[in-house]
């Protein structure tokens, strides 16, 4: 019986999948005179030749009915997923309501003392450093713009965002042609993330860097890292940094809510991997340099995991390598831990405190006799985490990673790749890796 059982599905698999292949219309006419010809043969028996073919096609357009309504009949593109034999066509999906994102033709920046008096210190921005260019962009803002197009001396940059899966990317925005573009943000998804424009026709997906669909289709986007951290923490390590003004946008992150539920992205996805929960927060970190800026090896580090175990000294594949959790701004980094061929072990050396808690704070002022609301509760001033190395005894900056004390005062670490996500989309798109709990 499981046998036969078994060989059924493997069948139906074996139909669905060349079915699912199939342009929406074209697939929609299969699935209609399918059911109608399976169907005719049974209803003929009770209701004879001219009602059977009417029962027939008004059943299988009650199946083809229930079909449209979960999404058998959207457009698709295959992808080759990790822990996959063969490529899958997954469903495009297209965002309820239209476009949610909002675009400017002329943005502004602000220099640092500017952004101090348009943020909070303890808002979260993607910090990106290029040669002797340091920017921030607010969470606030990219929530709702979802992809900044930059240029770096020659070098065209898209910084991207996506609150969905709780992933910042930054890609090198240059065409298998060799020619820069810039990306724009879409109305559509795959998986939960969201598919960007190349001004070609190309979709690029935001979680990969990968172009799906279009004449780039197969082309992967180079990364950059980035940082995502608090504005207070990384205008510290970068002092001179200019910040994408958050004008016209809220003055929170419109996403706060959906961080804070338990909901797993807009779409619901079959779980794939459930060492952790749909929404821990997790970094993946990949040498860029070893990997040839795509690829490579990955291991996966738990959020929670990191608040326990701030600092690991650990290796990824054959390189040694840091992995640094700077609880008071909630920064998740990762750097190569050898500096002119010596390999350095480090050790926390200043206090690595959780961040303040402003309820607390808030009920503090209260029990004082007066009532006072947010915007009178006092951010506590940020004291950057620093690290000794035990090899020469140099204090380091853990954020920055730079050596600001001692015999390798001035030397900077190299930062590796550290994408944080949420594990519902970290693990469908890259499956099996090595995950340290």
């Amino acid at each position: 019986m499981s046998a036969t059982v078994s060989l059924i599905k493997q069948v139906l698999e074996w139909f669905n999948l060349r079915l699912v292949r199939l342009e929406p219309k074209v697939r929609a006419a299969t699935v209609f005179f399918g059911v109608a010809l399976v169907l005719y043969p049974i209803v003929i028996q009770v209701y004879g030749m001219l009602w059977g073919i009417l029962w027939s096609a008004w059943l299988a357009a009650f199946a083809l009915y229930f079909a449209f309504r979960s999404g058998y009949f959207a457009r698709r593109v295959t992808l080759q997923l990790p822990g996959r034999t063969h490529p899958y066509p997954e469903k495009i999906r297209s965002i309820q309501g239209g476009v949610r994102f909002k675009t400017w033709d002329d943005v502004a920046y602000l220099d640092a003392d500017e952004a101090d008096d348009a943020v909070p210190k303890d808002d979260r921005v993607i910090g990106l450093e290029i040669g002797e260019d340091a920017i921030a962009y607010p969470l606030s803002a990219m929530a709702l713009r979802e992809v900044a197009n930059e240029e770096f001396g020659e070098l065209p940059v898209s910084v991207t965002w996506s609150p969905i899966t709780y992933a910042a990317r930054v890609y090198v925005s240059v065409g298998p042609d060799g020619e820069a573009f810039t990306l724009a943000p879409t109305d559509q998804m795959v998986l939960n993330s969201p598919l960007l424009e190349a001004e070609n026709g190309s979709l690029y997906l935001q979680f990969t860097g990968e172009a799906i669909m279009g004449p780039d289709a197969g082309h992967q986007l180079k990364r950059i890292p980035c940082l995502n951290t608090t504005w207070g923490a990384w205008s510290s390590a970068w002092p001179n940094s200019e910040m994408l003004s958050p004008a016209e946008t809220p003055e929170t992150d419109v996403f706060e809510g959906y961080y804070a539920s338990t909901r797993a992205g807009l779409f619901t996805q079959p779980v794939r991997d459930k060492r952790l929960p749909d929404k821990d927060v997790v970094m993946g970190v990949a040498d860029l340099e070893a990997g040839g800026g795509g690829s490579g090896e990955v291991k996966v580090f738990s959020a929670h995991m990191m608040q326990r175990e701030p600092l690991l000294n650990t290796e990824l594949g054959r390189v040694p390598v840091v992995v640094l959790n700077e609880r008071s701004s909630a920064s998740y980094v990762a750097f190569e831990r050898v500096v002119d061929g010596q390999r350095l072990t480090f050790e926390g050396e200043t206090k690595n405190s959780f961040r303040p808690n402003r309820v607390v704070e808030k009920k503090t002022l209260e029990e004082g006799g007066e009532e006072v609301g947010d915007d009178a509760v006092p951010h506590s001033e940020y004291e950057p985490w620093l690290v000794r190395d035990e090899q020469t005894g140099s204090l380091w900056h853990a954020v920055k990673g730079e050596c600001v004390e001692g015999e390798l005062a001035g030397t900077r670490l190299r930062m590796l790749d550290g994408q944080l996500a949420f594990w519902f989309a970290w693990s469908k798109f890259h499956g099996d890796v090595e995950l340290v709990l």
